[in-house]
């Protein structure tokens, strides 16, 4: 005698099966916390959160790049103010220097130190450095060529305080008070941008969470619900097979 599969019975089991791969995505999302966690629950919005992650990865990226940039102009202009510092320092010396009282011993002594300073003001022309480039000397330092070359006659070794007049120390003055100012205004401007990428940056990552993230409420409740279809599924099961065998009994 041959038996029929029971279409009940496999009702039941296709029931119990799709309640087990509900139950699965419900602890996927609830673990995870998100809505859509492969292309497979949302094609379409799966595609949109990759966009929102690439314009994420790009924004964030430009803000960085821009954080470098003004941590380069930092360097630099903590540079030119040491370099101001000093230069001050010489035009102290250049009027010291016009006192007519001073001895020759004086002058010596002035000259000394007035050749330390040039030393001093050359290092840091020639070697501050950012991520081992250097921040003066290279081709976009954005150095006006007249400070440019102020600045190389102020630092000739071969002249002493008496080649200066208070003229040369007042305009190279002056020239770096201004290229601070530039520096100056540049890093706001690059502060300002940086805010800005970073702040698109969170509106994308707000319009992607909106998208991704799953209701948690809502999924507890399916989580509730699948697991009472999943046990219910699995006790008629249970209760099918048992009379499928007593069946099988009667029939012996």
């Amino acid at each position: 005698m041959r038996l029929n599969a029971n279409i009940n019975t496999q009702s039941i089991l296709n029931n119990h099966t799709n309640a087990l791969k509900q139950l699965q995505k419900s602890f996927q999302k609830l673990s995870s916390g998100k809505e859509v966690n492969q292309a497979a629950d949302n094609i379409g919005n799966f595609g949109k959160i990759t966009n929102h992650d690439m314009k994420i990865r790009m924004l964030n990226q430009m803000e960085r790049n821009l954080q470098d940039e003004l941590s380069y102009i930092q360097v630099k202009e903590g540079a030119m103010k040491e370099m101001t510092s000093v230069l001050q320092r010489m035009r102290e010396l250049k009027v010291s220097s016009l006192n007519e009282t001073n001895t020759t011993n004086d002058i010596k002594a002035m000259n000394t130190e007035f050749q330390e300073l040039q030393n001093t003001v050359s290092d840091i022309y020639e070697n501050t450095s950012f991520n081992t480039k250097r921040v003066f000397t290279n081709n976009y330092d954005g150095l006006k060529e007249d400070f440019r070359n102020n600045l190389d006659h102020i630092t000739d070794s071969s002249f002493n305080i008496g080649h200066y007049s208070l003229d040369n120390m007042d305009t190279l003055l002056e020239e770096a008070s201004s290229e601070r100012g530039r520096l100056g205004a540049k890093a706001t401007g690059i502060e300002a941008a940086a805010s800005l990428y970073k702040l698109e940056a969170l509106n994308e990552l707000n319009e992607k969470s909106i998208i991704e993230d799953a209701d948690m409420a809502r999924e507890s409740i399916k989580l509730a619900r699948h697991t009472i279809i999943k046990d219910a599924s699995a006790s008629m099961l249970i209760h099918a097979r048992l009379t499928q065998e007593n069946v099988l009994d009667l029939l012996k």
